[in-house]
């Protein structure tokens, strides 16, 4: 409330001019302003002058004196309107001089903060994160109708639930926006308005849209604009759905009606997600699937599955049944979605519906190309690419490698399924347990996906081969493919959630190099793009790994969240019995990083593993961790023969990777029996494989048993070891030190100035390199000095990076700076 006589009040303000307004014959209002003005003129002080509720002023001649006041305002003298509508002022004059202030809707916003504070000292309750993001999201910060949902809220325990209701729909909102808004427009602007809710002039069949849109954005009527041109606008999400209720009430014969112009507009424009969108609701099914043929290649190639499995899932059975092109995207869309059987069974009956004679897809057998239509043949071989999907998935590896053969030989060279083929053939080869094959098959699909631009198979194939790349121990040789295959896709532009596997795949390599920031960075932002294209398999990864950073960083609680997160996930997607034990192997190796003994019993019990049966490279997580145990519980020749046995195959099938880890555990294994000489050497081994490629949170996880044997191997002559000092010392670093045997504790030695303790020294263009960043020259400035492509800086700036121990430029000029190096 404010006071009578507010500071600065003036009574008698108000009847400066009243009695030239009373005479007989008044003056034009020019004069009466004129004499109002110059009576303000010399009252003391800051001024201010409010006009409330302005928008219910309709009368011209007030807003002409408004104006006339506006252009002539002594300079102490200020005027705040208040209204719902911009006033017919020189708005634009005014604001071009300086002379305006604006606070519009995006102002009176309450951000995510104040939003939190104003619910809970409303009603009394604390929001989660996602409730408040929730609301949010639904009221679009606008004051309004977080009251409405405030007062819904009140005495309510079920408020998630509450918040994923709460719509436009909704009484409270539906009464306000009905009353306060809708009600006090013209007819004209109504009916604008409810034909409009969602899509203007080729709906209306108006020729005035642009005009009438300006004149809702005049009035501020919910009404977002969306660029700076005004041709595109939303309305508010709240105000959207009611309109589209009120319209469903009042006209329900004209809703589908206006959705066939809309999806007709879009469709011309080539906007085609939102033209199928429109002849969905519309139930113009014959329209959605013309679209939906038109766009699958295209979405197929950004990875946009899930948009696919949405909308053929609003098709009726028959349509698709009777479209030979819909028949066989149904069938790879219930692959897709895990449906196997049925994706087999559904193939059938696409053949007998269509009359195509089914290609055999037993491995060996004599194929001949198929007679017919150059059709029916790309047919077939689409067909034959789905059912060695299956074969793949299923561990039916020759019948696997027959079909994508076949596949490969049917299908002309521009069609994306011919991409499907060459990756399954080459994981076909992986799955064998042919390392080299597979990364020879690997590469060769890739180029294949390039040349039929499907940036989707692109990075499954580019992860699947820097997952082989990383199982061989090269590291670097992976992050390469990775950058070298993100490089091309982002010099193309656009939108590509298809490339979430590599920023995935980036993120475990930054992880395994110790730099936790970025890898959450990357892994984050990998989940966001996965989620858009459905890939379940590297969404988990990417959570499993977050899990894992999370207990390097000690946030115990954290991990094991994220692991709760991965054990959900891992139901809704109704995984196969192989990756549910990899999923319960990585939660049993975490347990056991976190003492938690009970959970590891539990998981020794139910996993299976004997020594009686022949070990695959497919369970080796399992088998690692099953080790990992093991040694814990001191049951050391049982581990050492396991991993005599996991060393065998590793090394029969050039897994250097894999031989690292074996390496180091067969050290702990036998240090923990007290053959300390034999656990060194085995160590070393393994540290010498792996400093090349820069392993550090292998051996850092370990924890303690790796520390212990570091500070042993300091005892030895250094001649009598492979591998560098500072690349041992960095890691028992990192480890926080160890405490001898005997109890002492050994300070890890520093490298002082001068000294240049690099276990790889930097090569002569690396030294360019790490010249031009000390210069402050950016990648591109580099690249153009030296000649050489920007992806080639990248890669010396990452190899600098690795062998001086550092993830950022300016630690890099820090540590040159510190060994002398520049």
């Amino acid at each position: 409330m404010l006071p009578c006589h507010p500071p600065g009040f003036h009574s008698g303000l108000g009847v400066i001019g009243l009695p030239l307004l009373q005479s007989p014959q008044p003056p034009p209002l020019e004069i009466i302003l004129t004499v109002v003005i110059n009576r303000l003129a010399t009252l003391p002080g800051e001024l201010v002058l409010v006009f409330d509720d302005y928008h219910v002023i309709t009368a011209q001649p007030i807003h002409a004196s408004v104006t006339f006041l506006l252009e002539h305002l002594p300079v102490h003298l200020h005027i705040v309107i208040a209204t719902r509508a911009d006033p017919p002022l020189p708005l634009a004059r005014l604001r071009s001089k300086g002379q305006l202030v604006e606070i519009r809707s995006t102002d009176l916003r309450f951000t995510r903060e104040e939003s939190t504070s104003f619910l809970s000292q409303t009603i009394g309750v604390e929001f989660s994160t996602e409730d408040i993001t929730a609301l949010e999201t639904r009221t679009e910060g606008w004051i309004a109708g977080l009251q409405l949902a405030a007062l819904s809220l009140q005495g309510r325990q079920d408020i998630t639930h509450f918040l994923q209701a709460f719509t436009g729909t909704h009484r409270f909102v539906v009464d306000y926006l009905t009353q306060e808004v809708l009600a006090r427009q013209p007819a004209d602007v109504q009916s604008f308005l409810l034909q409009t809710g969602s899509l203007c002039e080729a709906v209306t069949g108006e020729p005035e849209g642009q005009a009438m849109l300006e004149r809702l954005e005049e009035a501020n009527l919910f009404l977002l604009p969306l660029d700076d041109e005004r041709r595109w606008y939303r309305y508010h999400q709240l105000f959207a759905e009611m309109l589209r209720q009120r319209l469903q009430r009042a006209q329900p014969d004209r809703v589908a009606r206006l959705h066939q112009r809309a999806s007709a507009w879009y469709a011309q424009h080539e906007l085609i997600r939102e033209a199928v969108h429109h002849a969905l609701a519309a139930n113009d099914f014959a329209q959605a699937a013309r679209l939906i043929e038109q766009a699958f290649n295209a979405l197929v190639r950004r990875g946009e599955i899930a948009t696919l499995q949405r909308w053929a899932a609003a098709l009726p059975d028959e349509l698709i049944r009777s479209n030979i092109e819909l028949s066989v995207l149904q069938g790879w869309l219930l692959f897709v979605s895990g449906k196997h059987d049925e994706a087999l069974l559904h193939l059938q009956n696409l053949e007998r519906t269509f009359g195509i004679t089914p290609i055999s897809d037993e491995p060996g057998e004599q194929q001949t190309m198929p007679r017919g239509t150059e059709s029916q043949t790309e047919i077939k071989g689409r067909i034959a690419a789905i059912r060695a999907s299956i074969a793949v998935t299923r561990g039916d590896l020759p019948r696997t490698i027959a079909l994508s053969r076949l596949a490969l030989e049917y299908l002309p060279k521009e069609n994306i399924s011919r991409a499907y083929a060459a990756w399954y053939l080459g994981r076909a080869y992986w799955l064998s347990g042919d390392v080299s094959a597979a990364s020879i098959a690997l590469v060769e699909a890739s180029h294949v996906s390039w040349e039929v631009d499907h940036l989707y198979t692109v990075f499954m194939v580019t992860h699947d081969l820097a997952h082989v790349q990383k199982l061989q121990g090269q590291l670097h040789l992976a992050d390469q493919n990775y950058r070298q295959a993100l490089q091309q896709a982002l010099e193309r532009g656009g939108d590509l959630p298809a490339i979430g596997p590599a920023y995935v795949g980036r993120g475990n390599l930054e992880y395994e190099w110790n730099h936790l920031d970025a890898a959450t960075s990357l892994l984050q932002e990998g989940i966001k793009l996965c989620e858009r294209t459905g890939n379940g398999r590297a969404i988990l990864q990417a959570h499993i790994t977050l899990a894992f950073i999370k207990q390097a960083q000690g946030e115990t609680d954290g991990a094991r969240a994220i692991m709760q997160q991965v054990v959900q996930i891992t139901e809704r997607q109704h995984l196969s019995q192989h990756r549910n034990a990899q999923v319960e192997a990585f939660w049993a190796w975490l347990s056991l990083m976190q003492g938690d003994e009970a959970a590891v019993s539990l998981w020794l019990q139910r996993c299976g593993l004997s020594l009686d049966r022949e070990v695959s490279h497919l369970r080796e997580r399992e088998y690692l961790t099953l080790v990992r145990v093991l040694i814990t519980q001191r049951r050391l020749d049982e581990a050492k023969q396991w991993l005599a046995n996991l060393l065998q195959l590793a090394e029969a099938q050039g897994r250097t990777g894999s031989v690292i880890e074996i390496l180091m555990l067969q050290a702990e294994a036998l240090h923990a029996s007290g053959e300390v000489k034999q656990a060194i050497e085995r160590l070393s081994q393994a540290l010498s494989l792996a400093e090349p490629e820069g392993y550090i949170r292998l051996f850092v996880d370990e924890g303690a048993p790796i520390a212990h044997l570091l500070v042993q191997m300091r005892r030895r002559p250094p001649g009598g070891q492979p591998g560098s000092t500072h690349y041992r010392e960095h890691l028992l670093a990192l480890l926080g030190g160890a405490h001898d045997e005997d109890g002492t504790h050994e300070a890890v030695v520093v490298p002082g100035p001068g000294m240049y303790p690099l276990g790889e020294p930097l090569s002569e263009r690396e030294l360019e390199v790490l010249r031009l960043i000390v210069a402050g020259c950016s990648n591109r400035e580099i690249a153009d000095r030296l000649v050489i492509a920007v992806s080639t800086v990248k890669w010396y700036v990452n190899a600098i990076y690795g062998k001086l121990q550092v993830e950022s430029r300016t630690k890099a000029i820090a540590r040159a700076r510190e060994l002398n190096i520049v």
